[in-house]
């Protein structure tokens, strides 16, 4: 019995292809969009690993030379009879990255772990790699031991060994500090490592985001799903009837259609997977670029198949596939035996559902802010969640009020039948029209925040870098013989000091500026005291960035600090800096953190060429970077673009996937629209008129849900801007309108609707007078 039963569910795949490849290629294209976004991750989080155990083991004190570019080893034999507790570091570069160190001294060795290759041992003197370090053939190494904690493309040696290799090594590169120092010789300076945030800290948001995207175009790609078992049951109602009325009992035909579910969710995960595998490989180079260059983090490596997001993938596609089919076999479970309802009750069931679903959406809608309670990055998510799936709920039902008043206006005849034929459908196109409203709002929220940020953040770029040249400085020497040239030639320039605080619980630099009017008159400012500059200058208070107000709820006219005592004076914005920033007089600065050093100058001309080629010619200046403003600003701009490649590309690919939602539904409802289509023609109405009103028909749905879904798409955009942007990155901005991005986005979703119900509208002119008329010879 149950294996006959079997075969009868599965027989109608056989008869409804469109409808198997529909959920085998919805539950692809939602597994392949899910799992592509974990696979960067995952492999993000490794290089992360990686990149922080290389951080640590490189970040430390150091001496570094002072007048010249090397520290004769002689005088490091000096330091050592004399107590000082410091490490030697020879480095080359050629003929690639090597590093010398005395390895009974190097703190680093504490944290190598053995590799399974070769076992370190000092009498061996082995030279250490990371795994995927190549070796220059010239220097023709043996023992080489492979170890993670080593950068990748260096060569981690002893001295002795080094000296096997090029010779007689005379003078070193730095030291580093193994011990708390008493004093700093006067030949050194001293450098302190900087509090740094670990690479997965950082770009914690980024990924973050990645999975929302992610999950979104997993949830428009259960839309198909949904819509398509929807289908097949109301198609396979007589079959179950059947099997239940010859004595299949109810839990075996729920048990034979849950394990038909499982088998589809297995042959579309692991389908998903695979393509999954390909749109992250081919998304890779954009994230990589945002990594590297937004964050500063440690770009993703080669992809491959790991366990966790391929279990993910799966277990997503399992959970996904049920929640998609549990209202199907729980109206089966309630399905009577002997008799099915008739065509007018469905109607009125499906009224009743769009019923339930506006209110419960509303009530989503409704309570969504309570979310904000917890001050979280989830919780900024939860709210946009909960306001996209309330309103798409809400939708359907507002459709059919909308379309019940332009049949309320039609005239009598073909109109009437147009705008009352277009409002039938919406029982079984509503799942693909919220698809396509999910991806509409998700595409002009997106674009809105985007465009937004890009039109705040050049504003920004051209107040706060307003000089015209910009000099780093990472020599004392040179920076005061700089100054002293500038101030000979007469040439304005401002300088700007910096330092870390190693006490702070967060990253925080100070800045060290001097007074001078383009502060004032340029830097932009989010809330600021009355004078605020005029006191910053005499030393009674500071500027800190957003993210520290945000972060620390600290705002002009509070406590900054009590020794020195100091009020912040004002807030300024600080795109895409993760750390916070305190900008003071350089005076007060000094008296904070008294190794305040010059970072660097800017200089205000009329001529920068001239003053470039001048700084080139000084003698015995070792400056060799001269920033321009406007190279600052387009490389800036540039990376700017760069980052949302990736957002952009899972928006097209959302927009595409709810497009094929619709394309779908429209082939699998083909049969089920010929009995309606067929007495418009026995009524005289050619068939190209036929397929022209089909056509307008499906189009007018699609621009009805996208002129709905505009609004929806602008309160996404205010949640990112004024919520989700506040809590992962620590500031605020403001919200523009940009129209345009509403037209093009309508006009995609129209685009993407013509290709969906094209083939049909193709097909109905194509259909012979003979398949009409057996239409009605089948009719019941």
């Amino acid at each position: 019995m149950i294996w006959a039963a079997a075969r009868a569910l599965l027989s109608h795949w056989r008869r409804a292809l469109v409808q198997l490849v529909a959920i085998v290629f919805g539950l692809a294209l939602s597994t392949a969009l899910w799992s592509a976004v974990q696979a960067i991750n995952a492999a993000a989080r490794y290089s992360y690993a990686q990149a922080e155990s290389q951080l640590n083991s490189a970040s430390y004190d150091v001496l570094l030379p002072k007048n010249s570019d090397h520290i004769a080893l002689s005088r490091y034999v000096d330091l050592r009879r004399q107590g000082y507790a410091v490490s030697p570091v020879w480095e080359r570069n050629a003929p690639q990255a090597i590093m010398a160190i005395d390895m009974l001294s190097h703190p680093i060795l504490s944290s190598l772990e053995p590799s399974e290759e070769a076992q370190f041992s000092l009498k061996t003197l082995p030279v250490l790699a990371h795994p995927e370090t190549e070796i220059a053939p010239e220097l023709n190494l043996s023992n080489i031991n492979r170890n993670d904690a080593i950068a990748p493309g260096l060569l981690l040696m002893d001295f002795a060994r080094a000296q096997e290799l090029f010779g007689e090594i005379s003078t070193l590169s730095y030291l580093i500090v193994t011990a708390p120092l008493s004093d700093i010789p006067e030949d050194l300076r001293y450098q302190a490592s900087a509090p740094l945030l670990s690479p997965a800290e950082l770009t914690d948001s980024f990924h973050l985001n990645l999975t929302a995207f992610g999950l979104l175009a997993f949830v428009v790609g259960l839309f198909i799903v949904q819509s398509t078992i929807k289908l097949a049951l109301e198609h396979r109602r007589p079959v179950i009837r059947t099997l239940r009325s010859i004595g299949l009992p109810l839990k075996q035909l729920i048990s034979l259609l849950t394990l038909e579910l499982g088998f589809f969710a297995l042959i579309g995960g692991g389908l998903g997977l695979v393509l999954g595998h390909v749109i992250a490989s081919a998304l890779l180079p954009g994230v990589n670029a945002t990594l590297t260059d937004l964050y500063d983090a440690p770009a993703v490596g080669q992809l491959t198949a790991q366990a966790s997001w391929a279990l993910s993938g799966f277990f997503m596609t399992l959970a996904g596939t049920f929640i998609a089919g549990a209202t199907s076999l729980w109206q089966i479970y309630k399905l009577p035996v002997l008799q099915g309802p008739a065509f007018s009750a469905r109607g009125q069931a499906a009224q009743q559902i769009r019923n339930r679903g506006f209110f419960i959406g509303l009530a989503l809608v409704i309570f969504a802010p309570l979310t904000l309670l917890s001050n979280t990055l989830i919780a900024g998510f939860i709210l946009m969640g909960a306001i996209l799936l309330g309103a798409v709920l809400m939708l359907p039902r507002i459709l059919s009020a909308l379309l019940t008043m332009f049949l309320a206006w039609a005239l009598p005849g073909l109109a009437q039948w147009f705008w009352a034929d277009m409002r039938a459908q919406l029982v079984n196109l509503s799942v693909p029209l919220m698809a396509l409203s999910l991806a509409i709002a998700a595409n002009i929220g997106v674009e809105t925040m985007t465009s937004s940020f890009r039109l705040t953040f050049v504003g920004w770029i051209n107040q706060r870098f307003d000089a015209d040249l910009y000099i780093p400085i990472t020599d004392a020497d040179d920076g005061a013989e700089l100054q002293r040239w500038l101030g000979a030639e007469n040439i304005r320039n401002r300088q700007l000091y910096s330092a870390d605080l190693p006490s702070a619980a967060h990253p925080t630099r100070i800045w060290g500026i001097v007074k001078d009017p383009s502060y004032a008159q340029h830097w932009p400012m989010i809330a600021e005291a009355k004078d605020s500059w005029a006191r910053l200058h005499r030393g009674q208070g500071a500027m800190i960035n957003e993210q520290m107000a945000r972060a620390q709820n600290l705002w002009p006219g509070d406590q900054l600090m009590q020794n020195p005592p100091l009020v912040v004076l004002g807030v300024y914005p600080d795109y895409g800096n993760p750390s916070h920033q305190i900008m003071m007089s350089h005076t007060v600065a000094r008296q904070i953190s008294p190794e305040i050093s010059l970072s660097s100058i800017a200089i205000h001309t009329d001529d920068k060429n001239r003053i470039i080629k001048a700084i080139n010619e000084l003698p015995n200046l070792g400056i060799s970077t001269v920033l321009d403003q406007d190279q600052i600003r387009n490389q800036s701009i540039r990376v700017f673009d760069q980052t949302f490649v990736i957002t952009a590309a899972l928006n097209i690919l959302t927009l595409g996937v709810a497009g094929f939602a619709l394309l779908t539904s429209f082939l699998a409802l083909w049969n089920q629209r010929l009995p309606q289509i067929a007495p418009l023609w026995a009524m005289g109405v050619p068939m190209s008129q036929i397929a022209q009103i089909d056509m307008i028909r499906s189009l007018g749905l699609a621009l009805f849900t996208a002129i709905l879904s505009v609004p929806l798409g602008l309160v996404l955009a205010w949640v990112l801007l004024a919520v989700t942007n506040v809590l992962a990155f620590g500031w605020q901005l403001p919200m523009y309108l940009f129209p345009l991005v509403w037209g093009k986005t309508v006009v995609l979703a129209l685009c993407a609707a013509a290709l969906a119900c094209l083939p049909g509208a193709l097909r109905l002119r194509r259909l012979s007078p003979s398949t009409l008329l057996k239409v009605f010879s089948s009719e019941r």
